[in-house]
């Protein structure tokens, strides 16, 4: 589906203004006004609110065609781990429908967040193409802040899971498979063009400017942001382009956001929450998955990643292995690379990866940053959690965090550089 088609709905029923176009027009046929966008249902005025379970009903009804009966027999519970959207499950939906092969027993209803940082238009039209390609789990339709996705009795991973041997290297295989399989439809090229500036740089370059110009809930968190010396990454955005990131690393779709808790512990495992999808380099999708050993998303790392926690370098190179042994099967099935060809395109990922890490961080810690500066408190985007609790998420803390392990690792990187050069002039001179 095209992105058009929702700004469209909106657009029949609203002008320009967004003031209503057809007088006889109640509030509450506007609230229930929806249309088809690719054999799905588009309730462009219809919300639901996380602290409103009724809301949350009747989106859910409404999406999936139930009758009134079927609403107010509908079970409502939260899902942990969402830190960008809120999530909830809501199940007994056939109690009253009876065992229609068209309508789950369960779904689960996505609350969107982090207002204005992702085009909603596109982000569900490119999940609603992933999940026709059997990539991602079903689209059932959307609501004017959220939309309804398939439900999964599989739990997430945990971090300590990713560092198995067998799990990452089932990790691997999943995103070659991502990497390799999905076919951009034509009207999302637009949008995912495999010629255009991959996501890492536009995101670096939108957010930085974003968070240099933001403000706090208070001064004591604008002094925590002033502190990280924002305006010195200018120099460091332009720096990664110029000395680190090779100019010949392959583009494609990237999940971008591959953490534990979006992948489900399946038979085979199924990454889901593809929100900041998008072109990027292959190689920093594999570096955004290595970072995320640390955490600092789950509740119980209270916004702070633990770095002991990283994957080894055998560890790294076992799961590049496995990514590039799947890649090769999809792209070339009847080409047999020889032993030391194999090892030539592994320390090239390799060696690629390690410089995707360094802007990884800059990523994400722009992100924390910028979260922290749309929120009324910086801690929490959900009003049922307690602001003083400090089990709550701090995104400034947890930005900050990850922007000082970039500068660690430049240090680490530069010196790693110098000794290589040295090494080089060793062996000319010999």
């Amino acid at each position: 589906m095209s992105p058009n088609k929702f700004r469209k709905a909106r657009e029949q029923y609203c002008g320009g203004n967004g003031t209503v176009n057809k007088g006889d027009h109640s509030t509450i046929s506007r609230r229930y006004y929806h249309v088809t966008v690719e054999d799905k249902p588009y309730y462009p005025f219809l919300e639901a609110h996380d602290n409103n379970v009724e809301s949350i009903k009747e989106v859910t009804a409404c999406v999936l065609g139930l009758s009134q009966c079927a609403k107010e027999s509908l079970f409502v519970s939260p899902v942990l781990g969402g830190n960008t959207n809120t999530l909830f499950c809501v199940s007994s939906i056939q109690s009253f429908n009876g065992n229609s092969i068209d309508i789950p027993e369960s779904v689960l209803v996505r609350i969107f967040g982090a207002p204005g940082l992702i085009d909603r238009d596109v982000e569900t039209s490119t999940y609603a193409a992933l999940a026709q390609q059997g990539l991602a789990l079903a689209y059932f339709g959307r609501f004017a802040n959220g939309r309804i996705e398939e439900w999964s009795d599989w739990k997430p991973i945990t971090e300590s899971d990713m560092a198995k041997p067998d799990i990452s290297c089932y990790i691997a295989m999943q995103l070659a498979r991502l990497h390799c399989c999905f076919n951009i439809p034509p009207h999302l090229l637009e949008y995912h063009n495999p010629q255009a500036t991959p996501t890492m740089w536009t995101q670096l370059e939108e957010w930085l400017a974003s968070v240099q110009t933001a403000t706090f809930r208070n001064d004591h968190d604008t002094q925590r942001a002033q502190d990280l010396q924002l305006h010195k990454l200018n120099d460091e955005v332009l720096w990664l382009k110029e000395s680190v990131i090779p100019t010949t690393a392959k583009i494609g779709f990237c999940h971008n956001d591959l953490l534990a808790s979006n992948i489900l512990c399946s038979v085979p495992l199924q990454l889901i929450d593809f929100e900041y999808g998008g072109i990027n380099y292959l190689a920093y999708d594999i570096a955004n998955h290595f970072n995320e050993f640390a955490g600092g998303t789950a509740k119980e790392d209270k916004s702070t990643p633990d770095y002991s926690r990283m994957p080894s370098p055998k560890m790294q190179r076992h799961f590049c292995r496995a990514y590039l042994n799947e890649c090769l099967s999809y792209e070339n099935e009847t080409t047999q690379l020889s032993s030391r060809e194999l090892k030539t395109h592994l320390d090239k990922l390799v060696e690629e990866v390690e410089g995707f890490m360094l802007a990884n961080h800059l990523v994400w810690g722009l992100w924390g940053i910028h979260q922290a500066s749309q929120i009324d408190d910086c801690t929490t985007e959900n009003d049922d959690i307690d602001k003083e609790d400090d089990d709550s998420f701090d995104y400034l803390h947890y930005g900050s965090c990850r922007i000082k392990r970039y500068w660690q690792l430049k240090e680490e990187w530069l010196q790693k550089m110098m000794s290589s050069q040295n090494d080089d002039n060793n062996s000319s001179n010999d």
